[in-house]
């Protein structure tokens, strides 16, 4: 299953730019939430930019998966 045509590619692509800019998103609110407002939401720094980094894969893995199907 390496060999995808064009149309799959480009939903590929899209998709994964679209949770890139999600995840850019979040570590800003993120860095903002931090340092200005002085919020930390996560028990550790680390699992927060884990749990923003899931979200931005589950939102990749259901548009990608839901789209096909649908």
């Amino acid at each position: 299953m390496t060999h995808f045509d064009e149309y799959q590619r480009f939903l590929r692509y899209k998709y994964g730019f679209y949770s890139f800019n999600i995840l850019l998103g979040l570590f800003a609110l993120n860095l903002f939430l931090g340092m200005v407002m002085e919020i930390q939401w996560g028990e550790t720094r680390e699992l927060e930019y884990i749990l923003l980094v899931f979200s931005a894969v589950s939102f990749l893995v259901c548009q990608h998966f839901f789209k096909q199907i649908l």
